[in-house]
């Protein structure tokens, strides 16, 4: 037999926000003698002392939010922080005698799956995370009245006596206080490995910790520990800065203070207003949904799920036992009240109180010989939704830093759509002139642009890199700060370099390539070599660039990894494309047009899914059932669709799948959390991550090198006085992309 029974010396209560029960009034029983074989790992854990201390708490904390995600599972014994003594155990449990510490945990560790085998994530495969409230094999080991009992998770420490699989306990060495002890089973540990394992906090970098409780605390001694200049901690209650302060903190804020403000703009009002790559870990559970702003996630950022805090329970939760025992964590300042397990609902009274600390968030003009107003033809719209109209505006000449450009090809995006039809635009600017695909020839420039020409070929770029920002030498993001991506739809000086009939009129981005000329700052162009074909160039403006780096450069691709494509456009090829040449063993594209099969071989596919073949089956089930399961490592959401990024995270990996968000035109979403703090991450990406000197250049040699098979994308062309025929033609299942000759 191998369980193990267990005598508790200490379990913490976790918030006040969930279950009220009585449970613990009432005698239960639990079975001496396991019969079953899957009952041979077990064991049993006695408790002779069986107190309940409070330790630090939040009403919004992780705790009481995970509570909230599992299925409601009635009559239960709840408790999964604790500690306890081996009382007994199966005849295939090794490692542990009676009368061993040891602490309960969620996860376990085989040590041989290929999570396991994983630097990426805590979730093994072998002896995964269950919400069922019941052992292995499908009972419980508790009982009241003939009535069976559901555990809480791996566990139910809120009991004097439980049954544990010994693959979900950790010996601790007897010299580590039991109260502490109890701390470190999962809130405190939570905190202090999502600071040292999932994120991997950079010495000298900036944190920010929402909620001072447990876990929060522990976030914040792991940020101190691994470096952190600034730890900004942000809790409603006034009394927990001194807490923070213990642990670490450099900086608090009572967002209560600040009425007029957002809390992420109290935190950038401290920081410097920086942004572009940062990383959001959620550790607290207990949501089913949550509706996400999308572009801010787009813009670079990564949002990244975590249980346990990314730690593992044999090789990480025995270095912070360590810790612990050299008195390198102040947990004392975590245990505020004590009660009885016989008093456990004065612990939800406590939880209230302030001090129960885990109660618980240039003007120059041009130097070029044309240096006057033109007039040009441009197609302008000038209301959402409403039909581009190609007709003569004026471009003024280009000051210091900017350069004027003769368009010779455009394409349409997307995005630009998305902006012709106003719905899902974050900003609605009209009039204007659309289009940021596109490739010309340079006119003239100001007096302060180096490096180009008249007559340069040159591609517009949304982003810009000065080689010198905190982001520009960091290789974790692509948004300049010196030269920011705009949605402004004006110059860097707040003013339009086009106009019709005296009226301004707004650009696209940084650019507005629908147009025979333009006015563009230099460091938003990209000078290609003569030799590429100018079609092809058009496309590497955006779309295809964007899919090829989101997998270069953003995810990137492992050799040998599986990786499924949502969306079949130019960006999806481009992500194909990017994943082949990564050395993806399998590329999985996804399309509801059937015609998209032969583009998506001919970049690299190994599959192809058409959903609406699969009535009965989501998308992530599809794609699980085509990889054994397992989902894949990788999955590139291309479309922009709100119901698609939810199938897209649950398609990937429990514990280490990662989701790429490239498709634009959502202004929020609603993601399923479960799947997310599953360990999976969700990352947003801006032209796929690619640096405009650095990277851009190296995906236009291999467009020279003839490596991609962008004539496959080529599908239709028309003139810029047809544009409107662009729309139409792109809803044509043979359809990929555009080209616009100007």
């Amino acid at each position: 037999m191998a369980q193990l029974r267990l005598s508790l010396q200490h379990a913490y209560v976790e918030s006040i926000f969930y279950f009220r029960f009585a449970s613990c009034e009432h005698s239960i029983s639990i079975p001496r003698q396991c019969q079953r074989a899957a009952a041979h790992r077990s064991l049993h854990v006695k408790s002779s002392v069986c107190s309940n201390l409070i330790r630090a708490s939040s009403a919004s904390g992780s705790n009481m939010g995970m509570r909230r995600a599992i299925e409601p599972l009635f009559p239960r014994v709840l408790g999964h922080e604790g500690v306890g003594a081996v009382e007994s155990f199966g005849d295939e449990v090794d490692g542990l005698e009676e009368g061993d510490y040891v602490i309960p945990t969620m996860l376990a560790e085989c040590g041989a799956c290929e999570n396991c085998t994983s630097a990426n994530t805590n979730l093994c495969l072998t002896y995964p995370f269950s919400r069922s409230g019941l052992m292995s094999d499908g009972t419980s080991r508790m009982s009241i009245k003939g009535h069976k009992l559901y555990h809480m998770f791996s566990c139910s420490t809120w009991s004097e006596y439980m049954v544990i699989d010994s693959k979900f306990v950790c010996k601790i060495d007897p010299g580590i206080a039991l109260p502490h002890a109890s701390l470190l089973s999962c809130g405190f540990s939570t905190g202090f490995g999502a600071a040292w394992k999932e994120v991997q906090v950079i010495k000298g970098s900036s944190v920010a910790v929402l909620g001072l409780g447990a876990v929060g605390l522990g976030v914040t001694e792991g940020a101190r520990m691994h470096g952190a200049a600034r730890i900004i901690g942000i809790d409603k209650n006034t009394m927990k800065k001194d807490k923070g302060l213990a642990f670490g903190m450099t900086d608090f804020i009572n967002p209560d203070e600040y009425s007029d403000k957002s809390i992420s703009q109290i935190i950038k009002d401290l920081t410097g207003g920086m942004g572009g790559k940062g990383k959001t870990v959620v550790i607290g559970g207990g949501i089913k949904s949550v509706k996400i702003d999308y572009f801010p996630l787009l813009s670079g950022r990564t949002l990244k799920g975590s249980i346990f805090g990314g730690l593992k329970v044999k090789s990480d939760l025995p270095i912070v036992f360590e810790k612990c025992k050299n008195k390198e964590f102040h947990l004392d300042e975590l245990l505020t009240h004590e009660v009885t397990l016989q008093d456990i609902e004065k612990a939800f009274e406590l939880l209230k109180q302030p001090d129960c600390v885990k109660h618980q968030h240039s003007s120059a003009m041009s130097k070029s010989s044309s240096s006057q107003i033109i007039t040009c033809k441009a197609a302008v719209i000038w209301g959402c939704g409403e039909p581009l109209k190609v007709e003569e505006i004026q471009i003024d000449p280009p000051k210091s830093t900017e350069v004027r450009v003769r368009m010779l090809y455009a394409s349409l995006c997307q995005t630009d759509i998305i902006r012709a039809q106003g719905k899902e635009d974050p900003l609605p600017l009209f009039p204007r002139v659309l289009g940021h695909e596109g490739v010309g020839a340079v006119e003239s420039f100001g007096d302060e642009v180096d490096g180009l020409e008249e007559g340069d070929h040159v591609i517009p770029t949304m982003l810009a890199e000065c080689g010198a920002c905190e982001n520009c030498t960091s290789a974790n993001t692509n948004l300049c700060l010196t030269y920011p991506f705009s949605l402004g739809g004006l110059m860097s000086d707040g003013t339009s370099r086009m106009s019709i009939k005296g009226h301004k009129l707004y650009h696209m981005f940084s650019c507005s390539t629908w147009s025979e000329y333009m006015v563009i700052d230099s460091k938003f162009v990209c000078k290609i070599d003569p030799g590429i074909a100018l079609p092809h160039a058009s496309l590497l403006s955006c779309g295809f660039s964007t899919g090829f780096g989101a997998a270069w450069k953003e995810a990137p691709v492992k050799k040998g990894s599986t990786v499924a494509v949502l969306g079949l456009g130019a960006v999806g090829l481009g992500v194909t494309e990017g994943a082949r040449m990564q050395g993806a063993a399998r590329i999985i594209g996804i399309d509801k047009n059937t015609m998209k099969k032969d583009k998506g071989l001919a970049f690299g596919m190994t599959d192809f899914i058409n959903p609406d073949e699969y009535s009965d089956k989501s998308i992530s089930q599809i794609i699980k059932d085509l990889t054994g399961g397992m989902g894949v490592d990788y999955c590139f959401e291309c479309v922009g669709a709100e119901s698609l990024i939810n199938q897209a995270i649950q398609a990937t990996k429990e514990g280490k799948g990662k989701t790429i968000v490239i498709g634009a035109g959502i202004k929020s979403v609603k993601i399923d959390y479960f799947p997310l703090l599953s360990g999976r991450t969700l990352k947003g990406s801006i032209f796929g991550g690619l640096k405009v000197n650095s990277d851009l250049p190296i995906v236009l040699e291999k467009c020279k090198n003839k490596e991609f098979h962008l004539d496959e994308l080529l599908t239709h062309e028309v003139t810029l006085q047809d544009i409107e025929k662009a729309f139409e033609l792109l809803k044509q299942p043979d359809c990929v992309k555009v080209l616009i000759k100007i």
